[in-house]
């Protein structure tokens, strides 16, 4: 997969939890109001849900929650930025 199209997925992955979590109203806290500390800890149960697929041999599964993860970690980073990388 060409690195445009994952970055197409992972936008659209940002758009679906920003319009499910309007849809449910079950986080009514913006990104910005939350912490860094409370996306890791988002990841971290999306990690575990892909281990939980990698247990089952569930490629496919395993794939579906590394999208979720991308997008949690992009939602973090446009709430608080991160450090730019430096190259030497």
């Amino acid at each position: 997969m060409k690195r445009v199209d994952v970055y197409k997925l992972i936008d659209v992955e940002r758009e679906y939890q920003n319009s499910i979590r309007k849809t449910l109203q079950q986080d009514t806290v913006a990104d910005e109001d939350k912490s860094p500390e409370a996306f890791l800890l988002y990841i971290e149960e999306m990690l575990n849900q892909a281990k939980k697929e990698a247990y089952k041999l569930n490629r496919e599964g395993i794939q579906d929650h590394i999208r979720k993860i991308a997008g949690l970690a992009v939602a973090s980073i446009e709430a608080f930025g991160a450090p730019p990388r430096i190259i030497l």
